[in-house]
């Protein structure tokens, strides 16, 4: 036993005096450091969002560094609409949330899993406002487990809701993207 405590006490006093500091990588420090390709955020001084670029999927960035959402989920911004659902494909739950310039469809954890964008497109100021007066709804997801199994349902819960959001738009519907072109997207870290 008093082997063992030496042991311990030369382990712990090597490492507390070692002259070489421990650096922690978080899979967000990595990509910062190995060069890779931030994609541009702009901010709207006058609606307070952060704007993201329209071809943020096209495979030119790695990640984004912004909260656009001054809002942790399940609180609402008074300049964004916000839907969410549970997902246990992610671990966590997909936001649907759209500003006056951008509809996006992101990953949020309560752990550390990496939140991620899915989607993003262009809209109009009128069809945010028409989204803030007239879709006032919870939105209730297609749950993606049955027992052991767990499918992807990422793209049916946003098209399914979509649809159901363009009920009430009238004329100012939003474009519901094929599976293919939904899933033939990447995807980018949301950091």
């Amino acid at each position: 036993m008093k082997i063992y405590s030496i042991l311990l006490f030369l382990c712990v006093s090597v490492s507390a005096f070692s002259q070489y500091p421990v650096i922690e990588y978080t899979p967000y420090t990595r990509l910062e450091k190995e060069g890779s390709r931030p994609a541009p955020v702009e901010f709207d001084s006058v609606y307070h969002v952060v704007v993201l670029p329209n071809d943020l999927l096209s495979g030119k960035y790695d990640y984004v560094r912004c909260n656009y959402v001054r809002c942790k989920y399940g609180t609402r911004d008074r300049n964004t609409v916000e839907y969410h659902w549970d997902s246990w494909t992610t671990d966590g739950y997909f936001i649907l949330v759209f500003t006056p310039h951008q509809m996006i469809l992101y990953t949020s954890h309560e752990n550390p899993n990496p939140n991620r964008i899915y989607w993003v497109a262009p809209i109009t100021v009128q069809q945010y406002e028409r989204v803030k007066t007239q879709c006032n709804f919870e939105y209730k997801w297609i749950e993606d487990h049955r027992g052991d199994k767990v499918f992807d349902r990422s793209y049916k819960n946003f098209s399914r809701l979509l649809r159901m959001i363009n009920k009430r738009m009238g004329d100012l519907k939003f474009e519901i993207p094929s599976k293919k072109v939904f899933e033939g997207t990447g995807t980018v870290i949301l950091i």
